[in-house]
């Protein structure tokens, strides 16, 4: 969520230049008066997503804003906390803060809500009182309040009568239609000579029931759980559904188009990591480089990743009854592989968009049991990939849970210290220079990646995991925070660093409009965001920017994709020849150095001045700016 000091410089330049704006999924404009359903139904959606703020006292319409102010902003806040009380649970209360705050040039003060995401089960969902839970509990999507669905309310009941001790975990359920018969006694005897050796190894299934009520696989009536159906069961699928299915295909760039492959893997949680890890080692792409002389296999993901997340996937899973018809899927792409799971990511692992590993499973029994019988780095999932990733093994992964009900994991193959990065890196060279840093070793240059990476993902609106003390890196953000180039912020318990404002995207709408008078208003977003890129480069740099640079910077995520040259790079300098054209931006030596950088023309109204027929020009910028 963004600082109330940066909303604040945010809003003041928008409102003095009556620049377009838009409201974004964690900030949203109400009259003074309105602290009625809308505002309400915001609040709920705030502490059910990921917080945000409430500004009243600005419209905002048609992408503009306007500042209306209120006239007596104290009765207005002693307002806003009666609502509060009357509708939320208190718990609300000790997650937010209304405060009045004066704007200079203006008569009358606005006023700023915070609400913070209600993480604790026992208050989940957060809803308005008035409607009730199921009418009055909202989720924010994108830059709208929705209506939660009855399946997340439903999900989020239960897991708060599960704290509660009323509901026992979704892995102890026990499985009406099963009975003891339907367990295999040879996976039961592998299992107590693997993990129990307590236990004498029984003959017959009557044997074994001391052992299975004792480690929860049945139940005090002998019948088994969905935890012991997961281990033991003949034929699990045919008892609990996809619960035991893993769903494996080769997809194509648009899912639209058919699949390469696909297969449905089923059985034991043993027989699903060991078939899956299989089927998409067999499936990968491997690279082979010769290396001293030797002959070396890569292949596009690492095996113990593939374990970590597969393992993972099914430790992890929802296991409830109303996901019997969802299974786990994996995916395979030409440059990256998905996870994706049924059930929400557990609210105290993250807060806003930052996931901080943890070591609450949500299916405790099955995940005690997963350790044992697998490799013994199980369980620190979040980590492994964040630590194969800052040794450039893969690419960064991200999260994605948006979808409802379900929980996807994006791993890029290829590696975090890429050409996008070493590009941004360039671009911003002028800055490291000045803090001392004239020449980035490739350990910095790993870490920086990491923050340059995880920022896009962010604004994407992906979840991203925090960098930990388990990464090996402690040296060398100590020197990038000692150097200013890395601020470090509290969220929730933990630290999250960030980076230095001069290292994120810049905006110079001052200084250019003063170079393109009122033509700058013409202008497109984009055109205004390359004029921006290409005024920072030269400035500080004293040389030009490619197209082809601006391209790799303005779409990293594209730069290995097949039709980058002619689809992103193409439309880039199909933009800059425009602006070239019409003056805007130039080359110095355009004769000699066709394919060279562009520099802002700051000579630009100088010479439209001298041309008797600016009027006619002015015309055609607007009209091929549209």
């Amino acid at each position: 969520m963004q600082s109330k000091e940066d909303i604040k410089k945010w809003l003041i330049l928008r409102l003095k230049k009556s620049l377009p704006t838009f409201e974004s999924i964690d900030t949203d404009f109400k009259k003074a008066e309105d602290i009625g359903n809308s505002f309400l139904e915001t609040v709920s959606a705030y502490t059910n997503t990921n917080g945000g703020w409430l500004i009243l006292g600005i419209h905002e319409k048609d992408g503009k804003l306007k500042y209306i102010g209120i006239e007596k902003p104290q009765a207005m806040e002693n307002k806003i906390i009666d609502k509060l009380e009357k509708e939320f649970n208190l718990k609300l209360l000790s997650c937010s803060l209304v405060s009045i705050e004066n704007f200079e040039g203006y008569e009358n003060p606005i006023i700023f809500v915070q609400i913070n995401k209600v993480t604790d089960s026992l208050y989940r969902p957060c809803y308005i009182k008035s409607r009730g839970e199921r009418n009055g509990s909202f989720v924010r999507i994108s830059q709208r309040d929705h209506k939660m669905s009855v399946e997340e309310i439903d999900m989020l009941v239960r897991e708060r009568e599960r704290v509660r001790g009323n509901l026992p975990p979704a892995e102890l359920v026990p499985i009406a239609q099963a009975e003891i018969e339907d367990f295999d006694i040879t996976k039961i005897k592998e299992f107590i000579k693997e993990y129990n050796a307590n236990f004498k190894i029984p003959v017959k299934i009557e044997d074994a029931r001391e052992f299975l009520k004792e480690s929860s696989f049945i139940d005090k009536n002998n019948i088994p759980t969905l935890l012991g159906l997961l281990w033991f069961a003949k034929n699990p699928f045919s008892l609990i559904q996809a619960n035991a299915q893993v769903y494996c295909r080769i997809q194509r760039e648009h899912i639209d188009q058919p699949l390469l492959d696909k297969e449905y893997i089923r059985g034991t949680v043993l027989e699903l990591i060991s078939k899956t890890r299989k089927y998409v080692s067999e499936k990968m792409n491997v690279k082979r480089i010769i290396k001293k002389g030797d002959s070396i296999d890569i292949p596009d993901y690492p095996d113990d990743v593939l374990k970590e997340v597969i393992v993972n996937a099914v430790a992890h899973r929802d296991y409830d009854k109303r996901n019997y018809n969802n299974h786990i899927s994996v995916a395979l792409f030409k440059n990256k592989i998905e996870i994706t799971n049924p059930g929400s990511l557990n609210p105290d692992l993250y807060s806003e968009n930052y996931i901080f590993p943890s070591s609450k499973p949500k299916n405790p029994h099955l995940f005690s049991f997963l350790t044992k019988f697998e490799a013994e780095n199980i369980g620190k999932g979040f980590t492994t990939l964040l630590h194969k990733c800052l040794n450039n093994e893969i690419g960064f992964p991200y999260f994605d849970i948006s979808s409802s009900g379900d929980v996807k994991v994006i791993i890029p193959k290829g590696e975090l210290l890429d050409e996008s990065v070493e590009n941004w890196l360039n671009f911003k060279r002028h800055f490291f220079e000045k803090k001392g840093f004239d020449r980035l070793d490739k350990r910095l240059k790993t870490v920086l990646a990491y923050f340059y990476k995880r920022d896009q993902r962010v604004k994407e609106g992906k979840f991203v995991i925090n960098i930990t003390a388990e990464t090996n890196c402690l040296e060398q953000l100590s020197k990038l925070e000692n150097a200013n180039l890395i601020i470090p912020r509290q969220i929730a318990s933990s630290k999250v660093y960030f980076l230095n404002k001069d290292l994120q995207e810049k905006t110079f709408e001052d200084k250019l409009e003063k170079i393109f008078g009122s033509n700058w208003n013409k202008l497109k977003a984009e055109n205004k965001r390359i004029l921006n890129m290409i005024y920072e480069f030269s400035e500080n740099n004293k040389a030009p920017l490619p197209a082809r640079q601006i391209a790799q910077i303005l779409y990293p995520n594209y730069i290995d994709d097949k039709e980058f040259h002619d689809k992103y790079y193409g439309k880039i300098k199909r933009l800059c020849l425009t602006m070239e054209k019409y003056g805007l931006i130039n080359r110095r030596d355009p004769v000699s150095s066709p394919h060279g950088g562009y520099w802002i023309n700051k000579k630009f109204k100088q010479i439209t001045k001298n041309i008797k027929n600016f009027t006619g020009i002015q015309e055609k910028l607007s009209k091929d700016f549209e």
